[in-house]
């Protein structure tokens, strides 16, 4: 044996005992500095890219209506500052805005059957269930799961789902099939500060109505300028063959004059005119007697 071999056979022995190095974890380059014309090109993960052809879809292959309302939210405020206590300590989730709306949403998606609907050559297909996609920001970006049934669900249930959709997107881990279907979807720019926009409609729905930030502002009521805290609403529609006229032909849709289809969804979404529609439903949340409406929770300035 050589003096070289004991050498080599000592480093093979050092090498065996050592653990190979960790492998080291891939993240997207970081500028040396701002302005430096440096380029740095990051992989698309595949649900980012597959989200950004379906937006880009939906705005070649459909005629699509964007409408906005100013809406008044004093009253939905005050309810919930009057209950959320309450709420909290019966059901064991924060009662939020977003419940409000989904409800809200149910009952002019109800009045309003074709935005409900989808187009599938040569049919209209109506839906009598209301499966409601809420966009939640999450660890990979902005996801739209959707809640099931929502037609069926109290104040208590809706924010319960949603507060789950919330912390499991933040660790990406929603289901794949959490994330399909849905016949109406609500997004809420208003949680970024985003005052106004238009949201982007996800095939083959047909509506989509857009939240933004709650901003007070000097409105004319009764004839006084007063300061309201106000929210713009961004409602994008994609009108099917049939239109929106809401004819005898429509299945299972109320009949009469209803002053045009945007004011009769204006009804549904931002309060029913007859105050009706939230009643039992809030009393049934609550349990305690309590009877309020949409209109008394929303009034619309149209």
């Amino acid at each position: 044996m050589t003096k070289q071999d004991a050498i080599s056979a000592t480093v093979a022995q050092q090498s065996a005992a050592t653990p190979p190095p960790a492998a080291a974890k891939v993240s997207p380059p970081v500028p040396a500095s701002f302005g430096s014309r440096e380029e740095r090109p990051v992989l698309m993960s595949p649900i980012r890219r597959r989200i950004a052809e379906r937006l880009v879809e939906a705005q070649q292959e459909a005629a699509l209506l964007t409408t906005f309302n100013e809406v008044d939210m004093s009253a939905v405020m005050a309810l919930r500052s009057r209950f959320k206590d309450a709420f909290l300590k019966r059901h064991g989730v924060k009662l939020g805005f977003m419940s409000f709306f989904v409800r809200a949403a149910v009952e002019a998606l109800r009045e309003i059957p074709q935005v409900n609907a989808e187009f599938r050559e040569p049919h209209i297909v109506y839906r009598d269930y209301c499966d409601i996609g809420i966009a939640v920001g999450g660890g990979k970006g902005l996801v739209v799961p959707v809640i099931r049934n929502a037609e069926s669900l109290g104040f208590a249930e809706i924010e319960s789902t949603i507060a789950d959709f919330a912390v499991r997107a933040a660790d990406n881990k929603i289901k794949l099939e959490e994330l399909q279907g849905g016949t109406f979807t609500i997004s809420n720019g208003g949680v970024y500060g985003s005052l106004l926009s238009t949201p982007i409609i996800n095939p083959p729905q047909s509506g989509i109505l857009g939240l933004h930030a709650i901003q007070e502002r000097p409105v004319a009521h009764e004839g006084q300028v007063v300061i309201r805290p106000m929210m713009y609403h961004g409602s994008l529609l994609r009108p099917s063959p049939g239109g929106w006229s809401r004819g005898s032909h429509i299945p299972q849709a109320n009949q009469g004059n209803n002053g045009g289809s945007q004011s009769a969804a204006a009804r549904g979404v931002m309060g029913s005119r007859d105050g009706r529609v939230l009643g039992d439903e809030w009393t049934a949340v609550m349990g305690d007697g309590t009877d309020a409406s949409l209109m008394d929770v929303f009034h619309a300035d149209s």
